[in-house]
């Protein structure tokens, strides 16, 4: 009967550890919009729009690793001359990330994040009424930048700034964070 007794209570002590770690698991998935903005300081740059998601890890309240990809919503469009126009399109990106973080509050957390990227832009060039279609597909390093607020222990909102080596772009990027 002791044997009995003392498994019971070794079982239960040990799924109420796993139940606790299932709780707090570090896993965290993101949705949201991002800017990219291409060429800044041109009077050609463009503003690009791109849906968004994250999928992360923390190992714990400092470090972790996210991936992010993203699609493009819009065309900007450039006219270069009389019968000459450009149109460009993000087609996808695609990042993996080192993420480091810091605690301000309970509430609030600051963090900067370095990676590679590989991201895919459209370019249709459109002279009298003729398309020439290119594709630029660039992989490189990717650094950024950000601030999470979180509503709760689960709930948060985050923004973030990320420049993407290689493509001249730069990206603006806001979402909500569902953590696990």
């Amino acid at each position: 009967m002791t044997f009995f007794k003392t498994t019971l209570a070794a079982l239960v002590a040990t799924s109420s550890v796993g139940y606790a770690q299932a709780q707090d698991s570090g896993a965290y998935v993101g949705l949201g919009v991002s800017a990219y903005v291409t060429n800044p300081d041109s009077a050609n740059g463009a503003e690009l729009f791109a849906t968004e998601a994250k999928l992360g890890y923390n190992f714990n309240k400092y470090f972790g690793v996210e991936a992010q990809g993203s699609v493009g919503l819009n065309t900007d469009s450039i006219q270069l001359g009389p019968t000459f126009t450009v149109k460009r399109k993000v087609d996808y990106s695609l990042g993996g990330f080192a993420v480091a973080r810091l605690p301000v509050s309970e509430k609030f957390e600051i963090f900067a994040r370095g990676g590679i990227h590989n991201t895919q832009v459209d370019i249709d060039a459109i002279d009298d009424g003729t398309t020439t279609r290119v594709t630029d597909t660039e992989t490189g390093f990717a650094i950024g930048a950000g601030a999470q607020f979180n509503f709760d222990k689960k709930n948060a909102i985050r923004a973030d700034y990320t420049y993407l080596d290689g493509t001249n772009a730069e990206t603006l990027s806001l979402g909500y964070i569902r953590k696990f």
